[in-house]
């Protein structure tokens, strides 16, 4: 018997699905990190952090600072290192 392990995907749709928030640049892993990536371009992680207090600010353009980005990502990174060492 013969297998042809050739995949082909055929997608008809012609949106396309990031896997990445745009603003931290993690993995989107949960179904509200994919459904605030549709509305927000963010994960739920940034959501939280940065939109849900600035909601009409963030409509109008309101973005995170460089410098306000960076020490997010930086606890952030510390927040993953401790769940990993547990």
């Amino acid at each position: 018997m013969f297998f042809n392990n050739k995949v082909i995907f055929i997608n008809k749709s012609d949106e396309k699905d990031d896997f990445f928030c745009k603003i931290c640049k993690y993995p989107l892993i949960s179904k509200d990190d994919f459904s605030l990536n549709k509305e927000f371009n963010c994960c739920h992680n940034c959501y939280l952090k940065f939109i849900e207090c600035r909601k009409k600010d963030w409509e109008n353009g309101w973005r995170p600072t460089k410098e306000d980005l960076s020490n997010y990502l930086k606890e952030r990174k510390q927040n993953s290192e401790k769940i990993i060492k547990i």
